[in-house]
């Protein structure tokens, strides 16, 4: 059966419906929402590595460098990226970074250069 917007059903023979896997289903579908990978070290040559153990200090000075050497919205889009996908997984890295982008967009805004 093929539903149409009257709600009403239309029968369809099976040879004119195309078969399609679930996992391209599962791969459309996750294609949409994911921001994108992470490039491993991007931050470390900053000194914004092992989050939870800098303080607070430590981590600002860090984004400092980095945004003087990348710009504040590149360097707000990768703490982003961070603070996304530790969302679920671990809630005290997660506040970490949403601190840590909220000082990056009161302190410097969000321009290029």
């Amino acid at each position: 059966m093929r539903k149409s917007y009257t709600r009403k059903g239309t029968k369809v023979p099976s040879a004119c419906i195309r078969r399609v896997s679930p996992y391209l289903k599962a791969t459309r579908r996750r294609r949409s929402n994911v921001i994108g990978p992470l490039r491993k070290g991007e931050m470390a040559k900053f000194g914004y590595v092992g989050i939870a153990t800098l303080s607070t200090p430590e981590r600002r000075t860090a984004l400092k460098r980095a945004v003087k050497a990348l710009g504040s919205l590149s360097v707000w889009k990768k703490v982003n990226v961070l603070y996304v996908y530790t969302k679920n997984k671990n809630p005290a890295l997660h506040a970490k970074y949403s601190a840590d982008r909220n000082w990056i967009k009161n302190t410097y805004g969000l321009k290029a250069f």
